[in-house]
């Protein structure tokens, strides 16, 4: 295996494993089972409580497909998680805000999240984050590009 398949290997587990940490640590704080997908936007929307959030922003935050994001609004707002609200002047646009029921748990995601952070980049110095952001950056422009030109 070439370097740059270790790489993409490596992100791989990476990611599995901040799934199944946040999985875990997310769901022992609510009674519906939360996805990970679920407590990310929750708690996207909790930081974005000063601003109107659509379903756009959401797609694009995540890089995930329209029918993927409105699937998952969907189950969420079955589950209370989130209401969308129309907005006056455009029919078709709904707001996404969160419910109180969401509101009560976006605080243990914020603490779980801090927790996963703190497991995930101890060790690391500064100047090593830099360099790890600036190429997952790249990587992901490179990416993006390349779906852009299909």
């Amino acid at each position: 295996m070439n370097k740059k398949e270790e790489i993409l290997a490596e992100h791989r587990n990476i990611v599995n494993l901040v799934k199944r940490l946040i999985f875990n640590s997310h769901c022992a704080h609510v009674e519906d089972k939360l996805t990970p997908a679920n407590g990310q936007i929750i708690g996207y929307l909790y930081h974005n409580q000063n601003r109107d959030i659509f379903q756009k922003n959401i797609e694009e935050e995540f890089s995930i497909r329209r029918s993927t994001v409105s699937k998952t609004l969907r189950l969420m707002e079955e589950k209370d998680y989130i209401r969308r609200e129309s907005v006056d002047g455009d029919a078709r646009l709904r707001k996404i805000s969160l419910t109180p029921k969401a509101l009560r748990i976006a605080d243990f995601i914020e603490s779980d999240m801090q927790k996963l952070q703190d497991i995930a980049f101890n060790g690391i110095s500064d100047s090593d984050l830099e360099v790890i952001f600036r190429v997952a950056v790249k990587v992901r422009e490179n990416i993006e590009n390349a779906l852009g030109s299909h």
